[in-house]
């Protein structure tokens, strides 16, 4: 049987069954939260004040999909969490505060993106479409880091030497 919760307690989601933005299952989170439950709805039935990015989703869960989250460890502490995403044509987009890295995997560019309002450990890979709205953000990180991988004029390069390689004329044998 499941815990028993009162309104106002602050519980973990089991995230198993919800269908989220990451690139895997494997690399999703466990647990989403911590969400306020604010009543209990039935015997095993709570509704969680979830934020207007999961309006999708509807608010009520079973006991066994909720663990309560552990006392702030500093207590009088306040907590900043992360700010929300933006909603833009149904789909959720974060704020890029800055660009750490760039490479190529997969043959697809990829820049390491430092998201607002979150810590370095939460920085993720992402391809280049994803960070199109920030290009004064990549411009910048090219300007600090002109080595680092890049795309020019729709071709992509893997390294500043490939450029140079590219525009270095060739050399033939003598034609038969």
């Amino acid at each position: 049987m499941g815990a028993e919760y009162k309104p106002g307690d602050r519980v973990y989601l089991d995230a198993s069954d919800i269908q989220t933005t990451r690139p895997s299952k494997k690399l999703s989170h466990r647990y989403l939260g911590p969400y306020t439950i604010e009543r209990q709805v039935g015997p095993l039935a709570y509704k969680l004040r979830l934020p207007r990015s999961m309006s999708r989703l509807h608010p009520v869960f079973n006991a066994v999909k909720l663990r309560l989250a552990p006392p702030d460890p500093i207590p009088g502490r306040r907590a900043r969490p992360p700010p929300p995403p933006t909603l833009i044509d149904d789909e959720e987009w974060f704020d890029v505060e800055d660009i750490l890295d760039s490479r190529f995997f997969r043959r697809k560019l990829q820049y390491k993106v430092k998201w607002k309002g979150y810590g370095y450990e939460d920085a993720s890979w992402e391809p280049v479409e994803n960070v199109a709205h920030a290009r004064d953000l990549v411009r910048e990180f090219h300007r600090r880091h002109p080595d680092a991988p890049k795309q020019v004029r729709g071709m992509l390069l893997v390294d500043p030497a490939a450029l140079r390689a590219a525009r270095a004329p060739v050399h033939r044998g003598a034609a038969p």
